[in-house]
């Protein structure tokens, strides 16, 4: 129970796989193994996808193949509890980028929900929610919408009362109207969500808060500001009684962005370095800010211009928080610079922040730094740690001989890169002594990691 409660609440995963061991553990202890041991994998199944660690999509990929094949042999076989599993194979198949094999993978749990349970059974509503949700990603608004209004028909006719599962089918259903520019006929359908959440006491909840963010937006759309306006704050209120409020933030930095408008982005960096320490909101709202519009910028829905605008606005905001962070007078230092081809600092920036929020001093030598400036500056020096930092990483040989020239100049003193482009280069780094942040990974717990393999313990804070 705990395994399955806490994995579908992303500010517990890490806990949900402690207990996920516990529970592993009894099992294999008591006498119906089988039974159990089936139950905790569609447990595992069930979790959530933190957005800010992708990389957890394969893992789930592979533990949703191991419930189908373990219902699938029994004894005695459960096609049930396999084709619940397989609805999450194709959830996390999308997710992990994998869109052939998501569709193939939903379009057969729709077909085996209806054999197995039946058409109208709340198991295929389920299945063809899933099917909608990749639809409605694929941008293939008309198919999305059938099956949405197939999924909320089933569900309809299977409760005589309000439930969340109804509340989910009116949102998708609302939100691929509204995809589809049919804003007309999406907000009554979020409004009809939002009253059905209030029905059952979930209107304080995540979910309730995105509903008041699309109907807030469809409102917009709609030349009805006022309307929008109370859906937005209403949002914002029970965003700031839970994690949803980072990413309200990261949304509010986009959007301004989006409308190339200044002064509102301004504010809305504003109101997200009041929602914690530093290293917490550039963690949860700056990098994934960064993340999103350089996304736009790479889709061509903003230009040039406004990319620049989002990052000069941000840097100065991450230079501020550096020079109050709790590290910025502390003995030992840590080193940062980008690699010489690198010109983009933001994710440089990020790593002093977590750097100093763990009671290092950052030493930043900026954007195109050779292995020869390193070599001078930890001769210099004598950094703790050296930090590098690549977004779009050297391919092939050159790689391997830029990441062997890092570690010469980095002489014996130990070295991590990160960045968005650090994966791509794991294997050269590793090869001569380096350590890679994987961009799944909350930088600071990631870098304080690093460090304690390094140092064999932490540097000293005060108050943690």
């Amino acid at each position: 129970e705990l395994v399955a409660r806490l994995g579908n609440d992303q500010r517990w995963l890490d806990q949900a796989a402690v207990f996920d061991a516990y529970a592993a553990a009894a099992v294999g202890q008591a006498p119906d193994r089988q039974r159990l041991e089936l139950a905790l994998a569609l447990a595992r199944c069930n979790r959530n996808l933190d957005r800010g660690r992708p990389d957890d999509a394969d893992a789930l990929v592979a533990v949703c193949r191991q419930t189908i094949a373990l219902a699938e042999v029994g004894p005695p076989p459960r096609p049930d509890i396999a084709n619940a599993a397989r609805t999450r194979l194709g959830h996390f198949l999308r997710l992990a980028g994998d869109a052939a094999a998501a569709r193939t993978t939903l379009e057969h749990a729709v077909a085996e929900a209806e054999r197995v349970r039946g058409a109208d059974h709340p198991d295929t509503a389920v299945a063809r929610n899933a099917l909608a949700l990749d639809l409605l990603g694929a941008e293939q608004y008309d198919l999305a919408i059938a099956e949405f209004t197939r999924a909320l028909a089933i569900r309809r006719a299977n409760s005589t009362t309000p439930t969340q599962a109804i509340a989910e089918s009116l949102q998708g259903l609302g939100d691929a109207l509204s995809a589809a520019g049919r804003d007309v006929e999406a907000l009554p359908l979020f409004e009809e969500a939002l009253a059905t959440l209030d029905q059952v006491g979930a209107a304080d909840g995540s979910h309730a808060a995105s509903l008041h963010v699309l109907t807030g937006m469809s409102a917009d759309a709609l030349d009805q500001p006022a309307r929008a306006l109370e859906h937005l704050l209403r949002a914002a209120d029970i965003a700031e009684l839970s994690h949803d409020a980072h990413r309200l933030a990261v949304w509010a930095v986009v959007d301004a962005v989006s409308r190339f408008d200044d002064d509102d982005l301004e504010r809305a960096l504003d109101g997200a370095m009041e929602l914690g320490s530093a290293a917490v909101v550039m963690e949860r709202v700056l990098l994934p800010a960064i993340q999103g519009v350089a996304r736009h910028f790479s889709e061509g829905r903003i230009t040039d211009a406004q990319e620049r605008l989002a990052s000069h606005a941000i840097r100065v905001r991450m230079s501020e928080a550096l020079s109050e962070s709790p590290g910025s007078a502390a003995p030992e230092r840590a080193l940062l610079a980008c690699f010489a081809e690198e010109s983009r600092e933001l994710e440089l920036l990020a790593m002093a922040l977590c750097l100093s929020d763990l009671g290092l001093r950052p030493v930043i030598l900026g954007p195109r730094t050779p292995p020869r400036a390193v070599a001078e500056a930890v001769r210099a020096m004598s950094p703790r740690f050296v930090c590098l930092s690549t977004t779009s990483p050297l391919q092939g040989d050159g790689a391997r001989v830029a990441c062997e020239a890092y570690a010469a100049a980095c002489e014996g003193v130990p070295w991590v890169v990160g960045g968005s482009g650090a994966k791509a280069i794991a294997a050269e780094v590793e090869a001569v002594g380096g350590h890679v942040i994987a961009a799944s990974r909350p930088l600071r717990g990631a870098l304080g990691e690093v460090i304690f393999q390094a140092r064999g313990s932490l540097p000293a804070l005060e108050g943690t």
